[in-house]
């Protein structure tokens, strides 16, 4: 499926929806209301990790919170060249989702800093 919507959309399309898709499964996942970080790592690591998406270290720095989120595209990745693209674009939307869900709209912003082919850079702040 994932080769099909990479050839029958545009890059730009087929990373939209995948996003899409990371947005509506990030629904599935109500995230603690704790204020530490440890927590919220803890509880977004026991999503990823059934699904097989990698797992994620959060930290603090000066403008926000640094999310890595390493090895997303670990299975599925021999089978389809585009796995990896779509597997990042699933992540970055969950994380999208739940960071907006976590408030502060309009002053804080979630961004793709940096992309591998098995990591994901984000930030979420100013």
């Amino acid at each position: 499926m994932v080769d099909e919507v990479f050839a029958n959309a545009s890059a730009e399309q087929a990373t939209s929806f995948f996003e899409a898709v990371g947005r509506r499964l990030a629904a599935a996942l109500v995230l603690p209301s704790d204020d530490w970080l440890l927590p919220l790592e803890h509880a977004i690591n026991g999503f990823w990790q059934p699904l097989g998406l990698g797992h994620v270290s959060l930290a603090i720095d000066k403008d926000g919170i640094a999310i890595i989120h390493d090895h997303h595209a670990a299975i599925g990745a021999a089978r389809s060249p585009a796995w990896p693209q779509a597997t990042a674009a699933v992540v970055f939307g969950a994380y999208c989702a739940w960071f907006a869900a976590l408030g502060g709209a309009g002053a804080f912003h979630t961004r793709l800093v940096q992309q591998t082919s098995d990591q994901l850079v984000i930030h979420h702040g100013v």
